[in-house]
């Protein structure tokens, strides 16, 4: 009885920490935000005219610290051959205008860690 409760406990740990790392896999690579960002710009009363990614020189005016060239992980989880690190900071830059149509550049920051939620900020550049 006991086994067997045991062996049921080690399946279901196992099968949550790959639903989990999957869930960070999408989340990291194949999800757009597209609807957080939407509503972001509704709730500020702004439209939506591009997203792009930071390039080298965008990060003079960023509200943001720039993220180190090379980053160091003590822990990597495998996946299928491929090498994942449990944490993530991507940046997008959300070019939106006001109802003056005046351009205004929004930084966003999405934070992806295995086994928590994805946190999304989003400030104005400086």
């Amino acid at each position: 009885m006991l086994e067997s409760f045991i062996i049921i406990l080690s399946i279901a740990i196992v099968v949550f920490v790959v639903y989990k790392v999957f869930e960070l896999i999408r989340n990291r690579h194949f999800r757009l935000y597209n609807n957080r960002i939407e509503s972001y710009l509704l709730d500020n009363g702004l439209k939506l005219i591009k997203t792009i990614q930071p390039a080298k020189e965008d990060w003079i005016k960023s509200p943001f610290e720039k993220p180190p060239a090379i980053k160091v992980s003590l822990v990597q989880i495998r996946v299928l051959g491929i090498m994942i690190d449990p944490s993530d900071t991507e940046f997008k830059i959300i070019i939106a205008s006001d109802k003056n149509d005046d351009k205004i550049k929004i930084w966003m920051k999405i934070e992806t860690i295995i086994m928590a939620r994805t946190k999304i900020e989003f400030k104005k550049e400086l």
